[in-house]
């Protein structure tokens, strides 16, 4: 048990250390990475309604507003869609560049057709959620997702990550209990995890030679090939442009929600 625990505190300092190094990398980059409707509602604060910082948004998400389980007990501010009730949660970890507006139509659509509850919220320093990032912070702000959503029944919880947040769902996977009935790494920029949880699903674009090679590293890190699900995509286009540009990859992730029970 003890070896257990000494792995996990490993493997968390490793991926914090990845998700700073990523996030360096990746802030300069502008919107061109995850395309210029990642940036609406980004520079919204917090109190912000949710149709002030998404205004081209029509769909049925409302704001959700929740406590980080980081001592800090920090306010993260984004949104939910679909039954409150369900037995199936996903939550949505945006890109580095992107505001929750780019990802709710995509959360809608996850959630129609799997009956899942989804929640995709501003990481701290972006949006509505205000403060300042801390990587170090990211599973616990996951863990406040979860929480809030959790009520009196803990659901199944599918992780969706697309770049920087497919490093943020790679650090939250250890610290999950349970564990994750589905992990999704969207155009992953860190091989962060040893080994792949059960019911990995992967989408990357192969003409990215970075994300490409970092793809292909976590699938020889799949613990048998069946726990792995892959979808390599020809193109360039990364994260957010990725999904919206290309329809099998949105298809891919409402098909990996759909892989938990408590999907239809």
């Amino acid at each position: 048990m003890r070896s257990r625990v000494l792995f996990s505190a490993v493997v968390a300092v490793a991926v914090v250390v990845g998700l700073f190094v990523v996030w360096i990398a990746l802030r300069g980059s502008g919107p061109g990475e995850e395309g210029a409707d990642a940036n609406v509602g980004a520079s919204a604060t917090p109190g912000t309604p949710l149709a002030t910082q998404c205004p081209g948004y029509a769909g049925p998400a409302e704001r959700l507003t929740f406590p980080s389980r980081a001592a800090d007990r920090h306010v993260l501010s984004g949104a939910s869609t679909g039954p409150k009730d369900a037995p199936l949660l996903v939550i949505l970890r945006p890109g580095c560049s992107s505001a929750i507006c780019q990802w709710l139509p995509w959360a809608d659509r996850i959630s129609a057709d799997t009956g899942a509850e989804a929640i995709v919220f501003d990481r701290r320093g972006i949006g509505a959620t205000g403060g300042v990032f801390d990587p170090a912070l990211e599973p616990a702000d996951i863990q406040g997702a979860v929480a809030a959503a959790a009520g009196t029944a803990t659901p199944d919880v599918v992780l969706i990550g697309s770049s920087l947040g497919s490093t943020s769902v790679q650090s939250a996977v250890g610290v999950l209990d349970p564990q994750p009935c589905a992990t999704v790494l969207v155009s992953p920029v860190t091989a962060a995890l040893s080994t792949l949880p059960e019911n990995t699903w992967l989408v990357w674009e192969t003409q990215g030679a970075a994300v490409n090679e970092v793809a292909r590293t976590l699938v020889t890190r799949a613990s048998t090939p069946s726990a792995v699900h892959t979808l390599p995509v020809a193109s360039s286009q990364h994260s957010g442009v990725l999904i919206r540009n290309n329809p099998p990859v949105l298809n891919f992730l409402v098909q990996a929600v759909r892989s938990c029970a408590g999907g239809r």
